[in-house]
């Protein structure tokens, strides 16, 4: 058993715990400090889900150390359980506390994941300032390991890559965090504040998940509850199937594909490995806790309204729902509480009825798909005892006409008849002189008809430069119904269409050549010049980095000299690996590490077994640095 171990710093990782503890107690081999605190020395030092913790747990000396504790306190385990089934996340609980981790990873899904886990610890350089002034030392943080997660959810900065490898040349050694090592350059660019908010937002969430504890849910309990949001904002059809193109649409629209490129989650709408298609279907295999969480905030907001939400569907909205009798005093007031919903038998689409304690009962499809819906009167199927009060008042009473009375009523003259017939009073007379429409308040067809021209011309006389499309676009219920009823007046009457002249030819393009040209060399040259992890040399990334994307990709064929530089100095795949092992041969050697194939391919990040070319490359390399 030890006699010391140190305590741990609020949000701190169980990985930094034990660096903190080899670097207090002197131990200068990773082997000394294995056996210290496992009594064996094949433990591998893992960041995020590490194994062998009841037999760390029974090292510890006495003072409330648990397995369990560990776990949930200090790992990222409560991160992934959530979304795990029950039996799976037993599973891999019970992997973390005993000998066995090899299958952790493989268990949780991380191995099969396209989101692909940070290379090197990550830090918030204001988080590390304050933990020297308050603990006189760094540490590495729980919730900044998360995968995705690129913001500090405290400071709201951009989080730092570290130039500690997670997974190291030695397997076996915890690295502390120190100022040295802290030194890197942001996870992410921030290009505005709406990407930052957002980022923000996302790790807020994963933080929430780490402090919540919350349990394991079978993996249909997400997407029903998914489901019945999504039938709440009318994206899931009368069959039950979800409107993939809208809602996929929607869903990169709320983040942006800038936001969704860097945290490794993009997809094409219209790709068979679109995982925002397969979330919402019957879940077959787990999904990254990412991926959830994206689509948690997009439909529901924040992760702890998410885990409070108690919905059902809803495809008329939130109670309570406003009566829509016109002669009674709560008239437009929600005072209906409860609908009963029912399926079209043509259509399939969903049918509510709304009764309300004033006898009045109507009826329309859905779903609701605006405000403006919630006061829409599909079919009336009762009256109710109020609305037939008023009419045997205005009738007997106050003896008004038929075109009278239906104008109080709010409904046409021949429901005034069929309904007096059914209550056994005599239908009033029409009025002296006058023609009964089929709805009252509209026009005839004649003054509605010269309703609209005049609407329309009005609105031509004050926009006198206005196109036609921006002219339907300020009224388009005028201009929508002249071309159901008066397409040929509309026509003749419309502004006339505008040719666009093309500017192409007032473009020196020479001079833009030449400019772009500078430009792009320049870019060039900070790119291979910057210090850290290269980045392949692109056309798109250097047209990004230079703000003249679409000219590079569309008009470099008027751009000679533009052209001839990229064609020199763009990257093919291998030409950037070589330049990636060019650089990890001088990292290690300004390391003072020994030039191995293995570590070069490593921390080059090339596949185990590269190409003959790179390989040779390698070889020579490392032979070059002995040989001196």
């Amino acid at each position: 058993m030890l006699n010391y171990f140190p305590t741990p710093y609020p949000d701190e990782i169980l990985y930094s715990i034990l660096a903190r503890y080899s670097v207090k107690v002197g131990n200068l081999s990773a082997k000394v400090a294995l056996r210290d605190l496992y009594d064996i020395t094949s433990v591998t030092a893992v960041v995020d889900l590490p194994g062998h913790i009841s037999r760390l747990v029974g090292r510890l000396p006495l003072g409330g150390y648990t397995a369990e504790k560990l776990i949930y306190n200090h790992t990222l385990f409560p991160f992934y359980s959530p979304f795990l089934s029950d039996e799976r996340a037993q599973l891999v609980f019970a992997s973390m506390k005993g000998d066995y981790g090899g299958d952790i990873h493989t268990r949780i899904g991380i191995m099969a994941s396209s989101i692909h886990s940070p290379h090197y610890l990550r830090f918030c350089p204001t988080c590390a300032q304050e933990d020297y002034r308050t603990y006189g030392e760094l540490y590495w943080h729980r919730s900044h390991q998360l995968t995705g997660i690129v913001v500090c959810d405290k400071h709201k900065v951009a989080l730092r890559d570290s130039s500690v490898l997670i997974h190291g040349f030695n397997k076996h050694k915890y690295v502390p965090a120190t100022i040295e090592n802290c030194m890197g350059e942001d996870v992410c660019e921030v290009r505005n504040i709406r990407n930052l908010d957002i980022l923000h937002q996302i790790s807020e969430d994963s933080r929430f998940l780490l402090n919540q504890h919350l349990p394991s849910r079978e993996l249909n309990w997400y997407r029903d509850r998914y489901i019945t949001r999504l039938s709440n904002k009318g994206l899931v059809t009368p069959k039950g199937c979800v409107a993939q193109q809208e809602f996929n649409k929607g869903f990169i629209n709320f983040y942006g594909r800038e936001t969704l490129e860097a945290l490794g989650v993009s997809f094409g709408i219209n790709s068979e490995s679109n995982w925002l298609r397969a979330i919402v279907r019957k879940h077959r295999k787990s999904f990254h806790p990412l991926k959830h969480i994206l689509l948690i905030r997009f439909l529901f907001g924040a992760l702890q309204d998410f885990f409070d939400y108690e919905g059902c569907y809803s495809p008329f909205g939130e109670p309570d729902w406003p009566c829509l009798n016109p002669v009674a005093g709560h008239y437009l007031s929600p005072v209906i509480t409860e609908v009963e919903i029912t399926r079209g038998s043509k259509t399939g689409k969903p049918v509510g009825t709304f009764k309300c304690s004033c006898g009045f009962v109507y009826a329309r499809t859905g779903p609701d798909r605006c405000d403006k819906d919630r006061i829409r009167v599909g079919r009336v199927k009762e009256f109710g005892h109020v609305w037939n009060e008023r009419l045997i008042e205005l009738i007997t009473k106050n003896k008004s006409g038929l075109r009278e009375t239906a104008r109080r009523m709010h409904c046409d003259p021949k429901t005034i008849k069929f309904q007096a017939n059914r209550l056994g009073i005599t239908a009033p007379q029409e009025d002296n002189g006058s023609v009964v429409s089929l709805k009252v308040g509209e026009f005839d067809y004649n003054s509605l008809l010269e309703n609209y021209r005049t609407k329309f011309k009005e609105l031509i006389k004050s926009n006198p430069n206005a196109s036609k499309t921006e002219v339907r676009r300020q009224t388009p219920g005028v201009y929508s119904w002249l071309y159901r009823h008066d397409r040929e007046w509309l026509n003749d009457n419309s502004p006339e269409i505008k040719r666009r002249v093309s500017s192409a030819g007032r473009i020196d393009w020479n001079v833009r050549d030449v400019e772009i040209a500078e430009k792009v060399r320049k870019t060039v040259e900070a790119l291979l010049k910057a210090e850290g992890k290269p980045k392949q040399i692109t056309v798109s990334r250097v047209g990004k980095m230079v703000g003249k994307l679409a000219i590079l990709e569309k008009h470099l064929d008027k751009l000679p000299r533009t052209r001839e530089y990229l064609l020199k100095i763009v990257e093919n795949i291998e030409d950037f690996q070589m330049r990636r092992i060019h650089w990890a041969a001088k990292v290690l050697e300004q390391q003072g590490e020994e030039l191995r194939p293995w570590r070069i391919i490593r921390l080059a990040g090339l596949k185990s077994r590269p190409s003959t070319n790179l390989y040779s490359e390698i070889k020579r390399v490392c032979s070059n640095k002995s040989g001196r």
